[in-house]
């Protein structure tokens, strides 16, 4: 398990189907099987009460070690509130005993739960105990709950899997037609059938059970690639847009019944165990190129950390993976392989910039007498719209016999390129702008490789 996923894990080890209560823990051998199942349980019950005198131990339950938490969980009063209790040592804030503390913080929740304001509570719960929460007030129909959906979801990370259809449908329910009409106002421009997607790894819920999707590729695929290192999926699909039942402010994520999304289609992305052997297999060629490159005769005009050096030799690593998977000739992977050295060396901007291909091919051409034409195309062509590089094919005299192969590979190179997007944020590579289906198997291996890279200091 990797930080990302022991991160993410954190945020959904408790349940109230799996904290432990103190009045279980009987016995050192009831201790000792609560650890074991990964409860941070250490004393029992006449241990605790030794330890603090005066405690309530009744409704005192123990969560996961991951989550190192206690929970004081009244369930008749939906009272929950966490208790800084870890390895069953407490610590006091301000001189406060446990048993003071206990007290305050029960008077404070009994106070927002008259009131009907259980914001406060829910809020200080782990991601999966907050969904889980909702059911029980959606259970017992407490007013205002599709306005408290709407304020603790955009919290949770953990989606609405934990209210179940029949839930959601009672919540839904409950919506005021003001809410309805804010929703359907967020719904105005989409189209009447709406393209929709969903990035699953493993520790996500299957999308036939999920109500959770997004009308953006790069969203998408940052929830499939953002922990875990196998098993990561995108999903696409559509759904009418009278079946979404909420939008959020965001615009790109939507709820939807799990029966109403249709034409689904499922694309696995390649992960560690693959990338692993095929970097192993790639590696000597891989550093033969970047030891072979000459940035001396051909310079960076600015070498920076977005564009320079280290984008280039990842661009590299990406076109040789994406070859790997076409099975290209040695011949293709080396014309491709030039091109990404040097690809970016005319860059004097981060920002938009359809010149800079042409500037790094002309440097190219001028420090490499003979130089490939395929190799300055790709260069020049990169960085402009596909159907401009596709038309230039046919007036260069270089590629006269040669079209069909350097359109091939300015699509190999482009999706290269934009596999190491990953570098500029969550959400920057967008799916749905790969050319070849092997660059849409690559987005998890692209952002292993920048994440060790990055981990080497490299």
């Amino acid at each position: 398990m990797n930080i990302s996923e022991i991160i993410q894990y954190s945020h959904g080890a408790d349940s109230f189907h799996n904290i432990v209560p103190l009045t279980s823990l009987r016995s050192r051998e009831d201790v000792e099987a609560a650890r074991a199942n990964s409860i941070d349980a250490a004393l029992t019950l006449d241990e605790f009460r030794e330890k603090f005198p005066g405690v309530e131990c009744g409704h005192i339950c123990f969560g996961n070690t991951v989550s190192t938490c206690a929970y004081y969980w009244d369930p008749e009063a939906l009272i929950v509130f966490a208790l800084p209790i870890v390895n069953g040592e407490f610590s006091p804030v301000d001189g406060v005993s446990l048993a003071e503390m206990i007290e305050e913080k029960k008077r404070e929740s009994a106070e927002y739960i008259g009131a009907n304001d259980y914001y406060p509570i829910i809020y200080a719960l782990n991601d999966r105990m907050r969904m889980e929460y909702l059911r029980m007030l959606i259970d017992r129909d407490v007013p205002g709950l599709y306005g408290l959906f709407l304020r603790v979801y955009p919290l949770s990370d953990y989606g609405c899997a934990p209210l179940g259809v029949d839930g959601m449908e009672k919540l839904l329910s409950r919506k005021t037609e003001a809410q309805a009409a804010e929703t359907a106002k967020r719904l105005e421009g989409l189209p009447d059938v709406v393209t929709l997607y969903r990035g699953e790894s493993r520790s996500s819920a299957p999308y036939r059970e999920a109500f959770s999707w997004t009308l953006s590729s790069g969203r998408g695929l940052h929830f499939a690639t953002r922990s875990g290192e196998e098993n990561s999926r995108l999903y696409k699909a559509r759904v009418k847009k009278e079946d979404i039942f909420e939008c959020f402010e965001s615009g790109e994520e939507v709820l939807v019944m799990p029966d109403k999304v249709f034409d689904v289609e499922d694309h696995g992305l390649l992960g560690l165990e693959w990338l692993t052997g095929t970097l192993s297999a790639i590696a000597p060629a891989y550093q033969a190129y970047l030891n072979a490159a000459d940035y001396t005769k051909i310079p960076f005009e600015t070498d920076g950390d977005i564009h320079g050096k280290a984008h280039c030799a990842r661009v590299l690593l990406d076109v040789m993976l994406i070859a790997r998977l076409q099975g290209l000739p040695g011949e293709d992977e080396q014309l491709l392989a030039e091109a990404a050295l040097y690809h970016d060396v005319g860059r004097t901007t981060d920002g938009g910039d359809r010149l800079h291909g042409a500037i790094a091919s002309k440097k190219y051409k001028k420090a490499r007498k003979g130089a490939d034409p395929i190799t300055l195309f790709l260069m020049k062509y990169h960085c402009r719209p596909d159907e401009e590089g596709y038309e230039a094919v046919t007036r260069i005299p270089g590629l006269r016999g040669q079209e069909d192969r350097a359109r091939r590979l300015l699509d190999v190179f482009k999706d290269a390129d934009a596999l190491d997007r990953v570098r500029l944020g969550a959400y920057e590579t967008d799916w749905e702008q790969f050319r070849t289906e092997e660059g849409r198997q690559l987005p998890l291996a692209a952002r292993l490789i920048l994440a060790a890279l990055r981990e080497q200091g490299e």
